[in-house]
């Protein structure tokens, strides 16, 4: 976690990353990423995330959901790879980011949309929501493990709703 106070408006504030060591992507072999192909869409939101009633702003909370969504799918995107010639592509798009400290807790609540299409053809799969609400204790790490929590639910919510899809078989020669 790093810190760093920075003058915003009428104000300062200290703008926190959100990745820690365990958060950075995880290498995976060429062919699983192709089997199952990530994406993450921050746009709709205003990054970085300002917490209301403190003077702190998280930063890189685009590349935390996406460490947290490509270890949840990890086994998810093994079994696409083995198990099927059509590759997919998982879009996933934060549409709703929010954080507030109260009475020295925190609480995070990320609202994404995911969209599963496959690749060759950009053929329409499913699409779902997914919603998380964590809280925790504001003081001890200025809230980014409550963060990393939330994003690590959203990351659960979607391996399950994928793992529950019936993607096409592979094509075996005749």
């Amino acid at each position: 976690m790093w810190v760093i106070p920075v003058e915003l408006g009428c104000g300062s504030v200290q703008l926190v990353s959100v990745l820690t060591p365990s958060g950075t992507a995880q290498s995976v072999s060429a062919r699983t990423e192709d089997a199952l192909q990530i994406q993450v869409n921050t746009s709709s939101v205003h990054l970085p995330l300002r917490v209301a009633g403190a003077g702190t702003a998280f930063t890189d909370v685009d590349r935390a959901l996406y460490a947290a969504v490509e270890r949840a799918l990890a086994s998810t995107r093994q079994r696409v790879a083995v198990g099927n010639a059509q590759s997919y592509s998982l879009y996933v798009e934060l549409i709703g980011a929010r954080a507030e400290v109260n009475s020295g807790r925190i609480t995070v609540q990320l609202t994404v949309r995911a969209t599963l299409r496959q690749r060759k053809g950009n053929a329409y799969v499913g699409q779902t929501h997914a919603h998380a609400n964590r809280s925790g204790a504001y003081e001890s790490s200025l809230g980014v493990d409550t963060v990393a929590r939330c994003a690590d639910a959203i990351g659960t919510e979607l391996q399950g709703w994928i793992s529950g899809m019936q993607l096409s078989p592979l094509d075996k020669p005749e």
